[in-house]
């Protein structure tokens, strides 16, 4: 018997069609739930269960697997734009080993207001379409729900079926992906070289899309905005990290300087073992994310740590340091997982542009709650002193020189406004080891 075909190659032979994305075989319950599907491309799911076509062995029996991150560079968008589209190609990094049709991609459909710490919906609906793409030039659609695209309203998520090919550990793939929406955009902000002109490429504007989500060549990023999943998913049984805070870990200050593509006071020592998201944004307060975060609390779920960098901008605000604690206590209560925090180094002024220490002043002195943070906040399982990384002598300035101690060094050496730490900076940071990486273990 053929089916779509008068050249049956087997006593039942069912053939797909080339403008079809409908399942080639699917048994469903009485109420319409699939039971086993064969997909167009050869995925086979029993349930909500894919079995990888090479192993035979389906993602949830992997052994102490759980559904986690499982690649790098992904972050929560910090900015909306009036362009009605947005076609994007970002490249990331496999912390674990990828099975064929091993990957989910979530987007957020919202974006994060530093200045107010509220998770701002979209307005309208949000129509997402994607495809992953390994190596470069072989490009994977993926569905939602089986079908080639989804849209929705609100402050939720848009997640792919499984999809995508065989990955090894450590491979750079890349995301391509389109949104559309008459309201506007979400993407993520930094300045020029925070995004790869080489790896990264993008495009966006109004009125019909230039859809590149399965073929086509798209213009290299200018280096300065992204819009890259929020979540990039599978099984695993490493540890997954999220990383929340302000500007200093979501790194939008942090220029690119190596092929990891990882940025920020967290991420550069994070991202070369381990699967992370960046759910933070510019500008963000610890007391403002303490009653903003439901939404993200999502992509919090599929962390097995989570590192909490918030308080910078309460001190700022002359917010007294143990409240800033109590705000972190009521975060890592909110998260339910293992929650590091970190200490602060001190913000500065300076009249010769952050080359010596002499010429720099104070304005922003954490000390008070770095004192917390050590003794212990409430939820917190331990720290991270990035103060001691940055300021070992505890003089609550930058450094100006590789040089311990040096009172004179390079223009903008560590910092360029006195609150945030450069590429260099933030290496250093990567490279002293206090961010032990072996403190995150989840078996």
């Amino acid at each position: 018997i053929g089916i779509n075909t008068t050249t049956p190659l087997a006593l039942l032979s069912i053939v797909g069609s080339a403008s079809s994305t409908a399942p080639l075989f699917d048994i469903a319950s009485s109420s319409g739930t699939s039971l086993f599907r064969v997909s167009p491309t050869g995925t086979v799911t029993v349930g909500n269960t894919v079995l990888d076509p090479i192993t035979g062995i389906t993602a949830p029996n992997v052994p102490g697997a759980s559904l986690v991150l499982v690649a790098t560079r992904t972050q929560v968008p910090n900015a909306t734009y009036t362009n009605t589209w947005w076609m994007q190609r970002s490249f990331h990094i496999t912390r674990s080993h990828i099975p064929a049709n091993g990957l989910k991609l979530v987007w957020a459909n919202y974006w994060v207001n530093g200045t107010t710490g509220a998770e701002t919906a979209l307005a309208g609906s949000t129509t997402f379409k994607a495809a992953v793409e390994y190596p470069a030039g072989s490009i994977y659609p993926c569905t939602f729900a089986s079908a080639a695209t989804v849209t929705v309203s609100g402050a939720v998520d848009a997640t792919t079926d499984w999809c995508g090919p065989a990955i090894p550990q450590g491979a750079v793939f890349w995301v391509r992906a389109l949104q559309t929406n008459p309201n506007g955009v979400i993407y993520s902000d930094g300045l020029a070289g925070h995004w790869s002109t080489t790896n990264d490429a993008d495009t966006f504007g109004t009125g019909t899309p230039t859809d590149d989500v399965n073929s086509g060549t798209i213009a290299p990023s200018n280096g300065q905005f992204a819009w890259v999943p929020t979540a990039i998913i599978g099984y695993s049984s490493a540890a997954a990290v999220c990383l929340v805070g302000d500007s200093r870990s979501s790194g939008s200050i942090d220029l690119l300087s190596d092929a990891t593509g990882d940025t920020g006071d967290l991420a550069r020592a994070i991202g070369p073992v381990l699967a992370y998201t960046k759910l933070s944004a510019p500008i963000s307060k610890a007391q403002a994310a303490v009653s903003n975060f439901s939404n993200r609390l999502r992509m919090v779920s599929y962390c097995t740590h989570v590192i909490d960098d918030y308080g910078i901008n309460d001190a700022a605000a002359a917010t007294p340091s143990a409240t800033i604690a109590t705000y972190r206590a009521s975060l890592a209560a909110l998260f339910g997982k293992p929650t590091f925090g970190t200490t602060l180094p001190a913000e500065t002024s300076s009249t010769d542009s952050w080359a010596t220490t002499a010429n720099q002043t104070t304005t922003v002195d954490p000390s008070a709650f770095n004192a917390l943070v050590r003794a212990g906040i409430a939820g917190e399982v331990g720290y991270f002193d990035l103060a001691v990384a940055v300021d070992p002598g505890g003089i609550k300035k930058w450094p100006v020189s590789r040089i311990p101690g040096a009172a004179t060094g390079t223009t903008g050496f560590a910092t360029t406004d006195g609150v945030h730490g450069t590429a260099i900076l933030n290496t250093i940071i990567a490279q002293s080891g206090l961010i032990n990486l072996q403190w995150f273990t989840i078996r």
